[in-house]
């Protein structure tokens, strides 16, 4: 499988895969900055957008189930968690 996602700009190289063989989640960041795209390929590539922040993302992490979500922004010191 091939996918390609266009991102804001993303020098980090930030990306997250849920690590479980279950499930096929993945977060990266979206074209506006501080938001988050989450696609499930294993539900049809159904893709979900997040305004997580209103600076760039600093992390992602996704839990083993794929449907918890942290976040976090190069200008502030606290985290999202973002449950879908």
């Amino acid at each position: 499988m091939a996918e390609v996602v266009e991102t804001s700009s993303n020098i980090k190289g930030l990306c997250a895969m849920s690590p479980s063989k279950d499930v096929c989640v993945m977060a990266c960041p979206e074209k506006k900055v501080g938001s988050v795209r989450i696609i499930h390929f294993d539900k049809g590539n159904k893709t979900l957008m997040i305004n997580a922040h209103q600076s760039s993302l600093a992390a992602l992490s996704l839990n083993s189930e794929g449907n918890i979500l942290a976040t976090a922004s190069d200008k502030v010191s606290f985290f999202h968690f973002l449950f879908f």
